[in-house]
């Protein structure tokens, strides 16, 4: 009998279903919010703020683009294969922007952003209803909550570019 190699289960999976869902409660809370499509809030030096992560959103970020085909490189201009056992880091701008800010404009990875991408709002955004910040917290609690129970030190927030 040939010798079958079982698929190890992903210990993440579990996870990353919650942070999804945790994900969709964000949308639904800020479904009224309607932004200018500007991307100004994925370049960080016009904003003077960038998205911090935790462990597990960096790792839905890494699934996120693995499932597109682009592994762990950065949206922008990185087409074709890498070379072998080069890392492919994201560039560098002079705005300082979003590495997964595709080339078109727009989130290479939209529906996989982290919460700190799905709660931020220029003052050219509009709303029916002001951002309830205790909402808020409760959602980012609960993503360092999984975070912590993912890795230790995991809910530890970092800054989006280095953590990629």
């Amino acid at each position: 009998m040939p010798h079958r190699l079982r698929k190890q289960p992903d210990p993440d999976s579990g996870l990353l279903v919650e942070l999804a869902s945790i994900y969709a409660q964000a949308d639904a809370a800020y479904g009224s919010y309607r932004c200018p499509g500007a991307t100004e809030c994925c370049r960080f030096a016009i904003t003077g703020r960038e998205p911090y992560v935790t462990s597990l959103e960096v790792q839905a970020v890494r699934r996120a683009l693995a499932v597109q085909g682009l592994g762990g490189r950065a949206a922008r201009g990185r087409d074709g294969p890498l070379p072998p056992r080069k890392r492919a880091l994201p560039l560098q701008t002079s705005e300082s922007s979003c590495p997964l800010l595709a080339r078109g404009g727009r989130c290479a990875i939209y529906p996989w952003r982290p919460l700190g991408c799905r709660t931020f709002w220029c003052e050219r955004a509009s709303c029916e209803a002001p951002v309830r910040q205790p909402a808020l917290n409760a959602l980012v609690r609960r993503v360092q909550e999984l975070s912590s129970r993912q890795q230790p030190g995991g809910d530890r927030g970092r800054p989006l570019r280095p953590a990629l």
